[in-house]
């Protein structure tokens, strides 16, 4: 391994002169190619040493953890000396990824990064990141969610200092890259919120947005969108689900999952107190048929010409006016529609005289229309 390791060191230097026009070196096929074949003798005396090494861990982190120094301090070299995308910046970085994945159990994850490496790995996410982004414009996801992905992979890439920082920042990437090639029906845009809260992506920017997307009134539900309602529910369910135990992006003081649970408690304890509202209203309200104090010829004239217009009148569900009226008016005491059997129940109660009166007053009131109008009239049909 050293005679490698110094072969390729040897090989450099031999390149390297004073001359500062030299430092950019032209290379040949034959040049790369020598490189190539150079990194696979490596790799095969890299497996063959750390797997004789297997009955002691301690032996095989520690000559892993040489190679690893050795060769990140060569990248180093090659950095200072060597044109960008050089064939043994290209063959360095290899290795050292080479190490990581094969060997990740035994892998100094403390030890600084490579610049070239790092900008190598950054570069290589922009692609995706683009993609990704073409992806969510076409999917119709909203923009400001894209933006923070990106603002988070752009600004992170640069803060890589350590193999450690490397590893989270590659995971993260990964997960989305798998999330661009995926094949779903679903919205783009759910399914990466749920990827980002499964890998504990949690960024105050994502955290926010989340928040923002959670409704905590029932009243908002009309004014959002299908997708909206869509992110609703999907944050519903993930407040039920288990997060990536291995992975913490960006760890906040309040994580997404904490988060999601606190909107679901307070959501229910907002519907709660709502329906408490009601009841308590309904309870306040006078024991007398809504009608009464409510209703008049106006009303119910408006209703008529409604139902008249859009030609409700012809269907199954309301032959005449008033079968119309009794599923479409509500009581006072009873939240429920004014039907046959409701009227029924309310001349046996102690607010017989109220009720006799009521029914009187709706005959009267729709048998004025039905004259006004030309209506069928079927007084049958509140018997």
């Amino acid at each position: 391994m050293d005679t490698i390791l110094n072969g390729l060191k040897g090989f450099l230097s031999d390149y390297i002169s004073d001359d500062h026009e030299r430092r950019l070196f032209c290379e040949t096929r034959e040049f790369s190619d020598l490189v190539k074949n150079e990194c696979r003798k490596i790799r095969t005396a890299v497996r063959q040493a750390a797997y004789a090494l297997d009955t002691n861990h301690s032996a095989r982190a520690d000559y892993i953890g040489y190679l690893q120094f050795e060769i990140s301090s060569l990248s180093n070299d090659i950095n200072i000396y060597c044109a960008p995308g050089s064939a043994l910046t290209l063959a360095t970085n290899g290795l050292l990824d080479f190490l990581t994945t094969e060997f990740k159990l035994h892998f100094n994850i403390n030890l600084p990064v490579p610049a070239n490496l790092r900008t190598e790995k950054v570069q290589a996410r922009m692609s995706m990141l683009e993609e990704l982004e073409k992806l969510m414009d076409s999917n119709g996801a909203d923009p400001a969610l894209a933006g923070l992905v990106a603002d988070y992979i752009k600004q992170n890439g640069y803060r890589i200092h350590t193999f450690s920082d490397l590893y989270y920042y590659n995971q993260f990437c990964d997960r989305l890259e798998e999330l661009c090639k995926e094949e779903s029906k679903r919205s783009l845009q759910t399914r990466l919120i749920e990827k980002l809260f499964y890998i504990n992506f949690n960024s105050l920017p994502f955290i926010t947005y989340c928040s923002a997307m959670y409704p905590s009134e029932a009243e908002h539900k009309q004014q959002r969108s299908s997708l909206e309602m869509e992110t609703t529910l999907c944050l519903q369910n993930l407040s039920h689900k288990p997060q990536h135990k291995g992975l913490a992006f960006d760890d906040s003081d309040r994580p997404l999952r904490t988060m999601l649970k606190e909107m679901v408690k307070y959501q229910q304890e907002r519907i709660f107190e709502q329906k408490q509202s009601n009841t308590d209203h309904l309870a306040d309200l006078p024991k007398k048929p809504f009608i009464t104090a409510h209703m008049n010829v106006n009303v119910l004239t408006i209703i008529a010409r409604a139902a008249h217009s859009s030609n409700t009148f012809t269907t199954d569900t309301y032959v005449n006016l008033y079968s119309f009226i009794a599923d479409h008016v509500m009581t006072k005491n009873h939240p429920g529609p004014l039907s046959a059997t409701s009227i029924k129940n309310k001349t046996q109660s102690a607010d017989t005289n109220d009720a006799a009166v009521a029914v009187r007053h709706l005959h009267n009131v729709i048998h004025q229309i039905v004259r006004k109008y030309n209506l069928e009239e079927h007084r049958n049909t509140m018997r």
